[in-house]
């Protein structure tokens, strides 16, 4: 039997284009917004709108303190993949305190490099309860995948009798929203 199914980017990236973005206030009269401070504030801005904290933003430099002032940053999520965030001053009225408006891409931007045995291990389970149309006791695998074509592992299905099968576990294709996994299982079950 031979199955297919993708590994979708982290959860984290599910919810990120923000209709009209998020915008934190930048403190005081300062006239720029250092390069780490400006990730920081980014990353609890995504954190605050999503409730998943990503495991970095890369900025380029600081940012002027001034309205329309602009750069391009990256989001990393805990997954690897990354995501393109633009991110704009903005100042209200004179003398207000400036705000930083700011957007996350819609689409990924690079899929996860890895896809941890957790997440194989649930999407093999899944997709072979799904066919089978039985729940599974469980799923083992070696390890993780990377996700690059022709990437394998392998896994043991453990059926709710306790007999169990082999599985080989293939990367099929990479896309822009992760690993298409190609999921085959052994002829025979072992007891």
């Amino acid at each position: 039997m031979r199955l297919r199914t993708a590994a979708l980017t982290a959860v984290v990236l599910a919810g990120l284009a923000f209709a009209a973005g998020c915008s934190e206030e930048l403190a005081g009269q300062q006239q720029t917004l250092g390069r780490a401070e400006l990730e920081k504030q980014i990353k609890d801005a995504v954190a605050k709108e999503v409730g998943k904290v990503p495991k970095a933003i890369r900025c380029p430099g600081a940012i002027d303190n001034k309205e329309g002032a602009r750069t391009r940053c990256t989001l990393i999520a805990n997954d690897g993949s990354e995501v393109g965030v633009n991110v704009r001053v903005d100042v209200r009225e004179e003398g207000d305190a400036a705000d930083l408006v700011i957007k996350v891409d819609d689409k990924v931007r690079s899929g996860p490099k890895t896809v941890r045995r957790p997440k194989v291990e649930k999407l093999v389970k899944a997709k072979l309860e799904k066919s089978v149309g039985q729940v599974l006791k469980g799923v083992r695998c070696r390890s993780a995948i990377k996700a690059r074509e022709g990437a394998r592992t392998r896994c043991t299905v453990v059926a709710e009798d306790d007999s169990e099968i082999g599985v080989d576990v293939r990367v099929d294709r990479v896309e822009r929203t992760g690993a298409i996994l190609d999921i085959e299982l052994d002829d025979e079950r072992s007891k």
